[in-house]
């Protein structure tokens, strides 16, 4: 075998070395990426229990914004399972990860409600064999005003329907009694009772 010349090695050197710039380069993008997303961004691994279901995962990737929510640093999380840094409470997200690694169809939920009360907008999809993105942000302030909203119109409705039931009754009230005054109006406008008229003046 025929061993390279030294033009030959510092070639090879040479585009190694670009490969290797460009990857550095793509890495930083990466991390510019998901260390500037507002929302929160994970990256987990399923771990799967005898019969295929994931009952438990590792942090693969976090942003800060995630970290901030869940108030531990990326080197306490990366490479963790989540059960040993948290108490589970809520069972939602993990049957979510489950139903989109079982399908590999991507969930968008737009009002996810936890145990605690809070709304989460999320967005999941399968990356690979075991890989699962999570985007998401915190919605509980609108949701919220949304259904605040939504209660007080409803109350509004409510309430001018009450008030359209009141007018309606009223009007009824009034209109029984004025028609009979009104047909004993007519009643003594008779000529033929001038007599009886005479007898109540």
């Amino acid at each position: 075998m025929k061993k390279p010349s030294y033009e030959e090695l510092e070639s090879q050197i040479l585009a190694q070395k670009t490969t290797i710039d460009y990857l550095n380069g793509k890495t930083k993008e990466y991390n510019a990426l998901v260390n500037s997303t507002p929302k929160m961004f994970k990256i987990i691994e399923l771990i799967f229990d005898k019969n295929g279901k994931g009952t438990d995962f590792y942090y693969r990737e976090v942003n800060p914004a995630f970290q901030k929510l869940v108030g531990k640093t990326k080197t306490q999380l990366i490479d963790k399972r989540f059960k040993e840094l948290f108490e589970i409470t809520d069972t939602l997200w993990i049957d979510t990860y489950n139903e989109v690694m079982k399908t590999g169809t991507p969930t968008n939920i737009e009002s996810f409600l936890t145990k605690n009360g809070s709304y989460f907008e999320i967005y999941v999809w399968k990356m690979n064999r075991n890989l699962i993105a999570v985007v998401f942000s915190d919605v509980t302030e609108r949701e919220k005003l949304e259904r605040k909203r939504i209660e007080e119109k409803e109350k509004a409705e409510e309430s001018k329907k009450l008030n359209n039931d009141f007018i309606s009754n009223l009007s009824h009230e009034i209109r029984t009694p004025m028609n009979g005054i009104l047909g004993f109006k007519e009643f003594l406008n008779d000529p033929n009772l001038s007599e009886t008229k005479e007898n109540i003046m």
